[in-house]
């Protein structure tokens, strides 16, 4: 792997334009989108991390009612959408073999919906023409030697990321439960943009075992100040699953002695380097 991710200026094209985007479609004053973009850019110069600037956003956003009810309720519309891919995705699953074939097809489907939060209109395709064709190979896949710590292991948590992609997390989540295996599900507490929280990873997923990931809604996890439950999870585990970007930063800096698969999507600079691969790849790819 290569070196940390640290924050550049297409930290800041790149978030800023996000947060455009949203701002833009709740009918949130131009001159107070232009405001908080430049808010952003001074951020980008105060914080080496990038999850830290989110965290530290996410919390700003929280304080204003407006801005709050425009990322919650967007994030629910992507919910939903997550829900009825999540549908056609089982659907399709049966039609790949068992054992290993459909681990690494649920496992590139989880990477690729990790864009569901962000990037939604990428996905809108899915009820039409299936899921199978999605992304190609990824770059990196190490979905096989992942596989080999499945079949002699029993027990997986999962590092989850955002709540539209979750319902599609699920699915390989069940998967594994049906090969026998103890599945656990590390989340938010509370949401902090499109993360999924515990309460909704209890709606979805009733069957796995689920705990916070620690104090208070930041980007991303990171060990060193989980809950107890997620470190007790950490250490039991055999195989630790992460998904999305976020996550990623996260563990690279702080990372599980449990060998880690992390599932992504791709979208900047610093991670495409960070990774080897270009911008735009699905990769799921095994640490330790």
């Amino acid at each position: 792997m290569g070196a940390p991710v640290r924050t550049s200026t297409e930290c800041e094209r790149c978030l800023a334009g996000r947060l455009a985007d949203r701002l833009t479609e709740c009918g949130i004053n131009p001159n107070s989108v232009s405001n908080i973009l430049l808010h952003v850019g001074n951020m980008v110069k105060k914080y080496e991390i990038p999850t830290d600037i989110k965290s530290k956003l996410w919390k700003e956003i929280a304080s204003n009612d407006r801005l709050l009810r425009c990322f919650l309720d967007d994030r629910l519309r992507r919910s939903r959408i997550g829900a009825e891919l999540a549908k056609i995705a089982m659907e399709e699953a049966d039609n790949v073999p068992r054992g290993y074939m459909r681990f690494r097809w649920l496992s590139w489907l989880s990477a690729a919906a990790s864009s569901l939060g962000w990037s939604l209109q990428r996905y809108t395709d899915w009820g039409e023409g299936g899921l199978t064709g999605l992304g190609g190979v990824p770059p990196l896949d190490d979905t096989e030697e992942a596989f080999e710590i499945v079949s002699t292991g029993s027990s997986i948590v999962l590092v989850a990321g955002g709540l539209p992609e979750y319902h599609i997390d699920s699915v390989l989540l069940e998967y594994l439960t049906l090969m026998g295996r103890k599945v656990s599900v590390i989340a938010k507490f509370s949401p902090i943009f499109y993360d999924v929280t515990v309460k909704e990873v209890r709606e979805i997923s009733p069957w796995v075992k689920v705990a916070p990931a620690g104090d208070g809604p930041n980007s991303g996890f990171r060990p060193s100040t989980a809950s107890g439950e997620a470190k007790d999870l950490m250490e039991e585990s055999d195989l630790v699953i992460s998904k999305g970007v976020e996550n990623f930063i996260s563990l690279q800096g702080e990372p599980p002695d449990t060998p880690t698969l992390h599932l992504l999507s791709v979208g900047c600079g610093p991670v495409a380097r960070a990774v080897g691969v270009p911008i735009g790849s699905v990769v799921a790819f095994l640490v330790g």
